[in-house]
């Protein structure tokens, strides 16, 4: 149904926070699949596929991304996809402050 990705990123000094980050997630049961950890750019980032529940719950889903961005000082990155209904969702969050929307469809 719809394409779901969370990117978390930290500087390579606060791999922990990113890993703790993903475990929040985790312990939420909104993972559907974990991406590997990418290195570059002096960034550490783990990617993840959220499910399909919060495509339903758009609040719940900024809530708990902005909370998971505060409460662990990292960025979240929010990308929603789905061709069907041509809706295209974009949130970033840098220690829990939104930094950037964009909503089309």
């Amino acid at each position: 149904m719809g394409q779901y990705n969370v990117a978390i990123t930290s500087h390579p000094d606060n791999v922990a926070a990113v890993d703790a980050a993903v475990e929040v997630l985790k312990s939420t049961e909104c993972i559907e699949q974990e991406r590997r950890v990418r290195k570059g750019t002096g960034y550490i980032t783990r990617s993840v596929d959220l499910a399909d529940e919060l495509f339903f719950d758009i609040e719940k889903a900024k809530k708990l991304l902005s909370n998971i961005s505060l409460g662990k000082g990292v960025e979240v990155v929010w990308v929603l996809a789905q061709s069907t209904t041509d809706v295209f969702i974009y949130f970033h969050w840098q220690s829990g402050k939104l930094v950037r929307a964009l909503i089309c469809g």
